[in-house]
């Protein structure tokens, strides 16, 4: 396999005239004739830049792509890239892995709600008594919170 840029392929794929008395074989022009060649581009993407909110526009890009190189060539030029295969596996990916996550987060933040609430009822119950002896002396409910807050 061998990667040429554009214009080294074109020479080397082109006929070149040379005099037959020069030419062991007695050719007239040498080269390649008609050759069965594969070209390819490389479009290095840099993942640091793309986002979840561009891969729907990059793969719609490519299919426009494919879709004009085939149209311009008449099938004759196929194209093939995996990029979007890949985006299409990740998105479904997303899905499915992305739910359970955010069910398992709710979960977590559940829990916690339910250990403060839990937690604040225990606090409340155990300070009653200082609670209704400050109330039955004239404070007010956000003295009382500021008092037990501001005492711990």
């Amino acid at each position: 396999m061998v990667y040429l840029d554009q214009a080294t392929f074109d020479i080397w794929t082109s006929r070149i005239p040379v005099s037959p008395e020069i030419d062991p074989w007695n050719r007239a022009d040498r080269g390649l004739d008609a050759p069965t060649v594969t070209q390819r581009w490389r479009m290095p993407l840099d993942v640091e830049t793309v986002t979840l909110e561009d891969l729907d526009e990059i793969q719609s890009r490519i299919n426009q792509f494919t879709g004009q190189i085939a149209k311009e060539a008449g099938g004759t030029i196929p194209t093939k890239t995996y990029l979007p295969k890949l985006i299409g596996e990740f998105s479904t990916r997303s899905v499915v892995i992305g739910g359970p996550i955010l069910a398992m987060l709710a979960l977590v933040v559940g829990g916690a709600i339910y250990f403060l609430v839990y937690t604040s009822a225990l606090t409340v119950e155990r300070e009653g008594p200082d609670l209704a002896l400050l109330k039955s002396r004239g404070a007010s409910s956000w003295q009382t919170v500021g008092i037990h807050l501001g005492s711990r």
